[in-house]
């Protein structure tokens, strides 16, 4: 950055602090200890606080400390993810100046050319509205720069999305491949690769039919070593479930039906809603990464996929998630990836948190074939590999 820079410096740059001379310095730091922000003190000071939104109340409590004399200032700088704490509560604090910019007012939109080549350009606002639509979470602060608050129908919060994304977290048991058919012509099938807490592989096929979609499945899992596959068994699924279990002899894929009855039939429409909120507490437990997904275009499908669908109760007060369906006739595509994500965390059983259980396959005595049985082996014969029981035959 200081080589970069347009006009000399002046003063002496380290890695940082920057000493400009006398009593004048800039000193940046990055840490979660609020302490850390103490000991500060002078007639002219100016704290700058990035990405504002990600910052806890504790941290605040620790600049608060800094900033008491006449000539000290504060700047909050950030994306508006989420409509709570410090950084929301200044744009309702009329002590704040308040200075709003869209994705409209940057220099590429406003000229309706690029100018500026590492800006936000027209087609990647044009491909987020046709990907997220106009009134998802996603848009609304992405894009407008505005709170989403307006979207309290949104089930999965983009403050939630963002921070799995950059929540690195040691990949453990068990390994389970999930794979989500298309059911449409412009739809991808989505084989993911989940070890413990961890989203590890994740790849995108279109135009495979049921043998080459089950091939890909099998081999995936093969390289792997995976415990389980999930198959959701809508449409095109039964197929690739069937050539899975009956023509490569695999015992233990999982059959997901999204229209199913949940394991909670009290609180949930079916078992789709049901393994969004599956993830939906990992997230807010912090215990889902997605760090996988590094480039920006992919972070950005991301977090639309997941604030994208609506959710809604019942007459009988049970959550019911929008249906893939009703989201293409509101012109927002089909969140493909985040069902995929969603179908690898939903049969947890006793190793991950105990929010995800399947409780007819969870029982005391396993069926053979279930995740439960093949666990119930692991404890029994711990020098079988993981790909060994993929392929175990029943009541061996």
């Amino acid at each position: 950055m200081v080589s970069r820079a347009k006009v000399p410096l002046g003063g002496r740059v380290l890695t940082t602090t920057w000493q400009i001379d006398g009593g004048w310095f800039a000193i940046g730091f990055s840490s979660d200890e609020a302490d850390r922000f103490q000991g500060f003190h002078s007639r002219d000071m100016l704290v700058v606080v990035d990405e504002a939104c990600g910052v806890s109340p504790q941290i605040f409590e620790g600049i608060d400390s800094l900033i008491v004399s006449e000539n000290n200032k504060l700047l909050l700088i950030g994306n508006p993810t989420t409509p709570e704490g410090r950084f929301y509560d200044s744009f309702k604090n009329p002590m704040y100046n308040h200075i709003h910019i869209s994705a409209f007012e940057t220099p590429n939109l406003v000229a309706g050319r690029i100018v500026n080549p590492y800006l936000v350009t027209p087609q990647w606002v044009e491909d987020r509205r046709q990907e997220w639509g106009e009134d998802s979470p996603a848009w609304i602060s992405r894009v407008l720069g505005e709170f989403p608050e307006a979207k309290a129908d949104a089930f999965i919060s983009l403050d939630l999305v963002d921070y799995a994304l950059d929540n690195k977290l040691t990949p453990d048991v068990p390994c389970i491949v999930a794979c989500d058919p298309a059911r449409f012509g412009d739809d991808e099938s989505v084989i993911v690769v989940r070890r413990g807490d961890v989203v590890t592989k994740m790849n995108g096929y279109y135009g495979l039919d049921v043998v080459e979609l089950a091939r890909v499945v099998r081999d995936t899992a093969q390289e792997e070593n995976a415990s389980a596959i999930v198959i959701d068994t809508i449409g095109q699924g039964a197929g690739v479930f069937d050539v899975l279990h009956r023509e490569y002899g695999i015992q233990n894929v999982l059959g997901f039906q999204a229209q199913e009855r949940a394991a909670d039939r009290a609180k949930y429409v079916n078992r789709r809603v049901e393994a969004w909120d599956v993830l939906k507490q990992r997230m807010i437990a912090k215990k889902l990464d997605l760090t996988l997904f590094e480039g920006h275009r992919e972070r950005e499908t991301i977090r639309g996929q997941f604030t994208g669908p609506r959710y809604k109760f019942d007459a009988a007060g049970r959550y019911q998630l929008e249906r893939k369906e009703d989201m293409k006739s509101r012109g927002v595509g089909s969140p493909d990836r985040a069902d995929a994500i969603a179908l690898a965390f939903y049969y947890d059983g006793p190793l991950g948190t105990g929010t995800a259980s399947d409780l007819e396959t969870m029982q005391e005595k396993p069926k053979p074939g279930t995740l439960g049985w093949i666990l119930e082996q692991a404890q029994k014969d711990n020098e079988i590999s993981e790909y060994d029981w993929l392929r175990m035959e029943v009541g061996s």
